[in-house]
């Protein structure tokens, strides 16, 4: 762990916890760091494993050690758990330069093929062999390397990667939040934000309903994602973290207008309506939805309305011509 690309790798996998929005004390930071070196072990524990990978730092960063960071590893940020087709079944097969490692002048890993090994006889059994290769991989070879956990956190970079153009991003986002009410947007809803007012009525011996109305939209060049940047004073104190959020807000104005874009939310969005509807970003989208509705384009004479039923999904479109103050169509 005294080398950079270790401490590079080890401060990478915490900003990855970071990212998530958890919010850990430097206590619980040092203790993870402590569990790393000891495994929570007594020095005699530590004598009797000897040169066992049991006792190694990337062992013990994702074995059995407690607290919020051991658990957000857990969930999909070990290494093991990610697979990579061609990596895996080389380093299975022991075709890989132990001198790559980082750590090889101290105990350079030993090429095996795993499938040579007896798992009733051979101690550790291949499982473990390979799990210990797999994780050292990840800190000390140089293309050692996180994916993503899960999808929504893949889109999290991916809005995050300023290499793609603003329109590109923010595109990509409003498709999912025009996808949130509409679960069948229009081809066209990557271009815009649909604002949408909310009607509630009762019919006759019928509870409470909802309908969905939308005329307006706001264009997506009106749009942009805005990264969170430390005061002067406080970055002077801290320097660069890690970012855990962007703010979708229109170009005119920033404030009460804007959506905090982060990975809790992009599940939600992406699960859409294929899971319970979180009540958080529920709140989050529809205050946003509210807050834009100034910003929406008057739009031309002639405008296309769709009114949507949440409940059975159905979908009207109107075509109302606001000039001569007529319907023109209904479909």
């Amino acid at each position: 762990m005294q080398r950079d690309a270790v401490l590079d790798r080890v401060t990478t996998l915490l900003e990855r916890v970071a990212e998530r929005g958890v919010r850990v004390t430097f206590r619980e930071s040092l203790a993870f760091v402590s569990y790393l070196i000891f495994g929570g072990r007594s020095c005699q524990e530590l004598c009797e494993l000897g040169g066992s990978e049991e006792g190694r730092y990337y062992w013990t960063a994702f074995d059995e050690g407690q607290g919020v960071l051991f658990e957000q590893l857990a969930a999909g940020l070990d290494p093991l758990t990610q697979t990579r087709a061609k990596l895996d079944d080389d380093l299975w097969g022991g075709r890989f330069n132990p001198q790559e490692f980082a750590g090889a002048d101290l105990a350079a890993p030993t090429p095996l093929d795993l499938d040579g090994l007896d798992p009733l006889k051979s101690k550790p059994t291949p499982e473990d062999c390979f799990a210990a290769l797999k994780r050292r991989w990840y800190f000390e070879h140089p293309e050692g390397s996180l994916q993503a956990a899960t999808e929504a956190e893949a889109l999290f970079h991916e809005l995050r990667n300023t290499t793609l153009s603003s329109q590109v991003r923010v595109g990509r986002l409003l498709k999912h939040i025009n996808a949130w009410w509409n679960p069948e947007p229009d081809e066209d809803e990557q271009e815009v934000l649909r604002i949408w007012t909310r009607l509630s009525y009762s019919p006759r011996n019928n509870p409470m309903r909802q309908t969905l109305i939308s005329g307006r939209a706001v264009q997506g060049l009106e749009l942009a994602l805005l990264r969170p940047v430390l005061a002067p004073a406080l970055h002077d104190s801290f320097g660069e973290q890690p970012e855990d959020h962007l703010l979708l807000a229109p170009l005119r104005q920033t404030g009460a207008a804007s959506l905090r874009v982060d990975s809790k939310l992009l599940m939600a969005l992406m699960l859409g309506a294929r899971a319970e509807r979180d009540p958080e970003a529920e709140r989050r989208l529809l205050r946003f939805n509210d807050a834009m509705a100034r910003y929406a384009t008057p739009g031309k004479q002639v405008r296309k309305i769709l009114i949507l039923d949440p409940q059975s999904q159905s979908r009207v479109h109107v075509r109302v011509d606001l000039e001569q103050r007529r319907y023109d169509s209904i479909g």
